[in-house]
């Protein structure tokens, strides 16, 4: 997010203040910028819009709705407390109860915190496009949910949400020990939407179709038309499964990013590999300026005939922009292994 953080620091500001004051509005387009700006709407019912406007996006994404308390007597500067109306689940919408706002030698300021650095936001008269405001944004009632105009979380209420889809797994048995290993192949076929914390399900069946055992797993972040490759040890089971089954739970409004909210991204690489007599080891390239926390390593062996023998993973920390970490992952029976698949994800 740190490009965001950025951009809302550093965008200048315009406000339709047409409830508030005598004067007419300006079409003030020196004030905006290529990559967006905030503006915001004083409406005669008492309330207050502010929205981020972001570049080519042309539905406004909900910052603050809230009361506003119009002075009583002409001033040139007054404060109020704005108390938040906004029932929907915007993105970008601020969960704060109330916010400060000031009026000051003709702007509107109050303070915008994002990723604990905050700004203060001041808004200064001028023209902006009101008719593109979700018709929800400012609605009191519970059902804004169900309002199909409002575009604030994901492209899925106006250009549709395409679920993940699974494109591959496969499961063994280790050791006759009954103990289950898989892995899973899932794909993000949205253009324009990552997915946070996808999550799926499988469950292990025997001929009789008894349930030998049901797993969930969540991951970290799918980005647009990629794909993440996971896999784990999921549980004991007494007897071979006769089926298994994954499913991809539903992907919640709040789990669906748009990419312009999102720092560029690469996928990262796994380079210099060897699989040693004992351990699996290699390294991390993240061709990225961001340092990632975590990240985790997928290692899918195969035998000679294609068959899945071993999954190892390993977790990596403090991996850096634009450099290699080395990962090392315990593992026996090397012999067996005639090729190894390897990915890498932030976790």
């Amino acid at each position: 997010m740190k490009k965001f953080i950025q951009l809302i620091a550093s965008i200048f500001i315009v406000i339709s203040m047409t409830a508030c004051s005598g004067k007419q509005s300006t079409n003030d387009t020196s004030t905006k910028k290529d990559e967006g700006y905030m503006a915001a709407e004083i409406r005669k019912d008492g309330q207050i819009g502010v929205f981020m406007i972001l570049k080519n996006d042309e539905i406004p994404w909900t910052y603050w709705v809230g009361t506003y308390d119009a002075p009583k007597d002409s001033k040139d500067e007054y404060k109020w407390t704005s108390k938040n109306t906004y029932t929907g689940n915007g993105l970008m919408a601020s969960n704060a109860e109330d916010k400060e706002f000031t009026y000051k030698d003709g702007k509107i300021s109050f303070s915008y915190t994002i990723q604990g650095q905050t700004v203060t936001v001041n808004l200064v008269r001028g023209d902006w496009e009101t008719k593109n405001i979700p018709s929800d944004a400012f609605s009191s009632s519970q059902d804004t949910k169900h309002t199909s105009e409002n575009k604030q979380t994901t492209e899925s209420t106006q250009n549709g949400f395409q679920p993940l889809e699974i494109r591959d797994y496969g499961w063994y048995l280790s050791n006759g020990k009954y103990l289950y290993y898989y892995y899973v192949k899932i794909y993000n076929p949205n253009k324009n939407v990552a997915v946070r914390y996808p999550s799926f399900e499988l469950q292990a069946r025997s001929s009789d179709g008894s349930l030998l055992g049901i797993y969930d797993q969540t991951l970290s972040i799918i980005y647009p038309e990629q794909e993440f490759v996971y896999g784990s040890q999921a549980f004991s089971v007494d007897d071979v499964p006769a089926s298994v089954e994954f499913t991809m739970m539903d992907v919640k409004d709040r789990n669906r990013v748009n990419i312009k909210l999102l720092d560029s991204f690469e996928p990262l690489q796994v380079i210099n590999t060897s699989v040693r007599s004992d351990k699996i080891v290699g390294e991390v390239y993240n061709p990225n300026s961001d340092t990632y926390d975590t990240v985790i390593v997928v290692a899918i062996c195969r035998d000679a005939s294609g068959n899945l023998v071993k999954v190892e993973t390993d977790f990596i920390s403090d991996v850096r922009g634009q450099s290699n970490a080395a990962f090392s992952m315990y593992a026996y029976n090397t012999s067996e292994y005639y090729s190894v698949e390897y990915y890498a994800y932030q976790w």
